[in-house]
């Protein structure tokens, strides 16, 4: 695969919003050159098992709690529950309700988070960018990835994960992303491409 823009050179960071795309570019050096550029996504949007197991059991959580809260203050005020049965019939799914809340809230948190990503093979370089709540990049330099792994998790999405050199024991792709086969082709031309300034020929 070549390191260029594909071949009808479009610009690989032009499916990224504009702003991620301007903080992309404000990380390359010169003359480096993208060659896949894509947003991560979270388990539940790339549609794995467990991110939809995760959706439908908080989904019949949210149904069966709100049934519960609501039939406890109907058979108090039908005078069928005194008022320790009517907190305790309250206080618990209040609680579980509340708890909920705080976990759609993380999802919520990590779906934003992962909106204002980027995963970007460039010709010299992995960047993983973070651009909320800062700007954060990290970089994995070609001379240090070793071998590239893909897993599909779904149709369109799967995750990448790279064994490196050094303290890059381990490297995965904390999200998901769309077209990984790209993603993983564009990685082992990256680590397959002889060094920068040498000829290939020689």
């Amino acid at each position: 695969m070549s390191l260029d823009p594909d071949v009808a050179g479009r610009d690989p960071l032009a499916s990224l919003p504009a702003a991620t795309a301007d903080a992309v570019r404000s990380e390359l050096r010169a003359g480096e050159r993208v060659a896949y550029a894509a947003l991560p996504v979270t388990a539940i949007d790339a549609g794995t098992w467990s991110g939809m197991g995760v959706q439908s059991l908080v989904v019949i959580a949210i149904v069966a709690l709100s049934v519960s809260l609501l039939g406890s203050i109907a058979l108090f005020f039908a005078g069928e529950f005194g008022v320790f049965d009517l907190v305790s019939g309250v206080f618990t799914p209040t609680c579980l309700l509340g708890m909920l809340a705080c976990f759609i809230w993380y999802l919520r948190h990590a779906r934003r988070r992962a909106a204002a990503g980027a995963y970007v093979v460039t010709d010299q370089r992995l960047i993983l960018l973070e651009t909320w709540p800062s700007q954060v990049a990290r970089s994995v330099e070609a001379r240090d990835i070793i071998e590239v792994y893909c897993w599909m998790i779904s149709p369109r999405f799967g995750n990448i994960r790279l064994d490196g050199k050094a303290t890059l024991d381990q490297i995965e792709m904390r999200w998901y992303v769309p077209n990984p086969r790209a993603c993983e082709a564009a990685l082992r031309a990256l680590r397959d491409a002889p060094p920068r300034g040498i000829d290939p020929a020689t």
